[in-house]
């Protein structure tokens, strides 16, 4: 495979975590545990596709 192949999911992807999370909801209720899962899941997204890159 392409490594550019994931690229549009990847962007879809983003999309639904910015969905799950808006902006006007960060501030309100305490979305910090929310939040840093979201950014657990995108920065281990973000190696797989390293790693299969690498591959």
């Amino acid at each position: 495979m392409h490594w550019k192949m994931p690229q549009p999911l990847f962007l879809k992807l983003i999309i639904v975590f910015f969905k799950l999370t808006p902006p006007s909801d960060k501030g309100v209720r305490g979305g910090g545990g929310i939040n840093n899962v979201i950014n657990n899941r995108v920065s281990n997204f973000i190696s797989n596709l390293n790693n299969v890159g690498r591959i």
